[in-house]
C-alpha cells in the first residue's frame, strides 16, 4: 500500500493453540501410582509494519504470546 510516495506495508497474524497431555506418576517411597490429563491452551497475536524505497527496507516487528496451563489434571489415582 503506497503511503504517498513511500511504499508502506503490514501485516497482522493471530494463532490459537490448545494442548492435552498425558501425566503419569510414581512414588516408590508411598507405593503410589498415578495417571492423568493436563490440559493447555495458548493465543499468540503478532503484527509488522514496514516502509521502502528503491533501495532499501526498514520495518518493525510485534509479538505477544500468552500461555495457560491448569495445574490440575484429571485421572486415576491409586495408593497402597
Amino acid at each position: 500500500m503506497p503511503l504517498g510516495p513511500v511504499p508502506f506495508a503490514f501485516s497482522f497474524r493471530m494463532s490459537a493453540n490448545t494442548a492435552l497431555s498425558s501425566v503419569t506418576s510414581w512414588c516408590v517411597k508411598d507405593l503410589a501410582t498415578g495417571t492423568g490429563f493436563r490440559p493447555s491452551a495458548a493465543v499468540g497475536v503478532s503484527g509488522s509494519g514496514a516502509v521502502g524505497v528503491v533501495i532499501a527496507k526498514a520495518g518493525i516487528e510485534l509479538e505477544v504470546s500468552l500461555n495457560y496451563d491448569v495445574d490440575a489434571s484429571v485421572g486415576i489415582k491409586s495408593v497402597a
